[in-house]
């Protein structure tokens, strides 16, 4: 895909460099001719008169060293070790715990309510039904909304998002073959959408502030427009829908409430759009050979990439449904996330190939089984014939396959949780089949690989959320404000003295572990804030509600948990690093625990959803008074 890792340095590139990649825009891009698209779109839907585009505006200022040298994250220096109880504190105040769930990382929140609030207190109740000029004056008014004049940036800075987004995230979500895409008048929205994420890692604040600013018009336009874009060709329903995926995948990261909930509210309009533009009935193209002409071989191959394209994206709206459900605590809206059709993702190599020469040469040296029968969850948790065989042909060379299948899992395990169904036997079904993934990743040794997609953080998060209500525990620590934090206590403290809460809490450090384990500089999977956050609510629980004695740990040797004993390098040595050993009372040790995995979360890569979610557990803790 690239000539060397060099390509990919910020350092080395520039508009004008000779070697730059062809996706990137070119000098001539006619931004204005872009952003004079959003702005009629915007105009015609709010039915504004049209903002002048001027032309280069103070956003256009080129993108300088010094401009681009602020960190985007948020030090870790606002917990302090010296607010940590040398023991466990009972005592909780109402007052608190209502501030927890004020500060919650889904709570919405807004500027209007004061104002909103006292007027309607001055305004009287009308006296008749009807409306008046007045009232009609002031709904027009309301109506109207705020007009745009910003124009989009640079050039220079569009291209610095776009390489940023290709070198930094496009390998922890490769949803677009990147080798083949160019920007163009049909893949606009696309384009920004690539760049508007892109602008969380070039580490500068006011280049975040302005990829925010092109999320937020970039969103406005494709709900004002989506309707023109599915009635056009394939190619620009699906880089419509594309844009929508990473728009969505921003606004679950991007840390507010309001996008959060945003997202959630619209993975629904998603799978409706994906239906529209037939994602999930894509019939399998045939593959090029060698012994077609030059001709043949190229349209074949770029159907082929769309077809591959298509089946990314429905993975990706599978991992989206995962970790919405997680967050917010409801059933996912698909059943059987991911289900293998006859048509598994190609492998990573092959995905990557940058022409056709280089796809032949994959196919060639790999082959490519694309005739699998139906796979579904449930089928391969239960060992139906042939099941496991044809689920391990499909992850050996595709890890995003591997990772889509666990967050199916965790899918399931919310599912069932939310359906009431989560007996004993279904517990059991639902550990199977994660100790089948892991047993299946590990004979293929995707473990010993680069792994991108974290998918161990995921795994024992799996695990955490299918032993523990997790939805009862944030309730208990505040989330719905003091009088919901009484009532689930006790349901807390009865969890606490069961194999449940330990086998959560070694989860948990095992979890820490792995992330503690990333390379530095490497950029964190969707997953990992919410599986950070998973960890460090199970230990703020203990920590609160557990009395001295209550929870301990047992000997390694005799633990009855059998996936803890198919995990490698787990030992008495890398617990005592831990603080942890047989005996161990793990209620005093867990502040100390919570306090690291908060400061980790914290660290954790840029999205501003791992410092929503740190914010909450620090909250929790300050709530919890001597």
């Amino acid at each position: 895909m690239f000539d060397s890792q060099a390509d990919l340095s910020f350092a080395t590139w520039s508009p004008t460099n000779s070697n730059a990649a062809p996706w990137l825009l070119a000098n001539d891009f006619d931004v204005f001719a872009v952003d004079e698209t959003l702005n009629t779109a915007i105009s015609e839907w709010a039915q504004l008169p049209m903002q002048p585009t001027v032309g280069p505006s103070m956003h256009n200022a080129p993108l300088t060293p010094q401009t681009a040298s602020a960190s985007a994250l948020k030090s870790s220096e606002n917990v302090s070790m010296n607010a940590i109880p040398t023991t466990p504190s009972k005592k909780r105040s109402a007052r608190a715990l209502d501030a927890v769930a004020k500060t919650w990382y889904t709570q919405l929140r807004s500027d209007e309510v004061s104002r909103s609030t006292s007027r309607a207190v001055s305004e009287a109740p009308r006296e008749q039904f009807g409306v008046d000029e007045q009232y009609r004056d002031k709904l027009t008014r309301k109506m109207k909304s705020r007009p745009v004049s910003d124009s989009l940036p640079s050039v220079n800075f569009l291209n610095v998002c776009l390489k940023a987004y290709v070198s930094r995230f496009h390998p922890i979500f490769p949803v677009i073959h990147i080798p083949t895409f160019r920007p163009t008048s049909q893949n606009a929205f696309l384009l920004l959408s690539m760049c508007s994420i892109g602008s969380l890692f070039v580490g500068s604040e006011s280049v975040r502030s302005q990829g925010i600013e092109i999320f937020w018009r970039l969103n406005k336009v494709i709900l004002a427009t989506w309707d023109k874009h599915l009635a056009q060709g394939k190619a620009e329903a699906l880089s419509m829908v594309q844009a929508a995926l990473l728009g969505q995948t921003f606004a679950m990261l991007s840390g507010k409430p309001e996008d959060l909930f945003q997202a959630d509210m619209f993975h629904g309009t998603m799978l409706a759009w994906a239906r529209k533009v037939h994602i999930f009935k894509q019939a399998h193209p045939p593959l090029p050979t060698g012994a077609m002409d030059e001709g043949t071989k190229q349209d074949l191959w770029h159907q082929w990439l769309r077809f591959e394209q298509c089946n990314r994206f429905a993975l990706a709206l599978s991992i989206h449904d995962s970790e919405l459900a997680s967050l917010y605590h409801h059933e996912p809206l698909t059943r059987e996330s991911i289900v293998i059709r006859g048509r598994p993702l190609a492998s990573d190599s092959l995905f990557s190939a940058s022409d056709v020469s280089a796809c032949l040469q994959v196919l060639q040296e790999q082959g490519v089984a694309f005739d699998l029968p139906y796979i579904s969850l449930t089928s391969w948790m239960e060992k139906e014939p042939g099941s496991r065989n044809n689920i391990t042909e499909c992850i050996a060379d595709s890890s995003f396959t591997a990772y889509g299948v666990l967050s199916s899992l965790n899918a399931s395990i919310m599912e069932a949780r939310h359906s009431l169904t989560l007996s004993d036997s279904k517990i059991e079904l639902l550990s199977k089949g994660l100790i089948s993934w892991y047993q299946v990743c590990e004979q293929n040794d995707i473990f010993n690989k680069p792994d991108n997609f974290n998918m161990q953080v995921l795994w024992h998060a799996a695990f955490i959320v299918l032993h523990a209500d997790i939805g009862a525990l944030e309730a208990a620590i505040g989330r719905d404000g003091h009088r919901a934090a009484e009532g689930s206590a006790t349901e807390v403290r009865e969890w606490l003295s069961s194999s449940s809460a330990v086998r959560c809490l070694f989860h948990g450090l095992l979890l820490q572990e792995q992330v503690e384990s990333m390379r530095f500089g490497s950029e964190p999977a969707l997953h990992v804030p919410r599986a950070l956050y998973t960890a460090a609510l199970v230990w703020l629980v203990c920590s609160q509600f557990s009395v001295p004695g209550q929870v301990r740990m047992p000997n390694m040797a005799a633990l009855p948990f059998a996936e803890i004993h198919m995990v490698k390098g787990v030992s008495q040595q890398r617990l005592r690093e831990f603080g942890v050993s047989s005996g161990s009372d793990l209620a005093a040790l867990s502040t100390g625990i919570t306090y690291g995995l908060i400061d980790l979360l914290q660290r954790a890569g840029r999205w501003g959803i791992a410092e929503s979610l740190a914010n909450t557990l620090t909250a929790a803790l300050e709530a919890h008074v001597e």
